[in-house]
């Protein structure tokens, strides 16, 4: 995990993200079908269909992309740093 700053909200709360890269031997399957990727995206799913008055039990999938380094292709993800937004 890496703590990164998000240029894009810098005047909110939010400011900071944690970002995983994830080692290339568990990201050979691709970003869309990374199991990490649709668990968290099932998550935000069920929440947003709830009531919005609780906070997250989890922390909330931003964002994700891969990139490709001298050691293979790593699938990254994008996370709040607080669960409870």
């Amino acid at each position: 995990m890496w703590l990164a700053s998000d240029k894009q909200n810098q005047g909110s709360a939010s400011h900071y993200v944690a970002i995983k890269i994830k080692s290339s031997s568990s990201s050979e399957i691709g970003i869309d079908t990374d199991p990490e990727v649709l668990r968290l995206e099932k998550l935000e799913e069920h929440y947003l269909k709830g009531p919005q008055y609780r906070p997250r039990p989890y922390v909330q999938l931003l964002d994700y992309f891969n990139i490709k380094g001298p050691n293979g292709s790593h699938n990254c993800l994008v996370k709040s740093c607080w669960a409870h937004r």
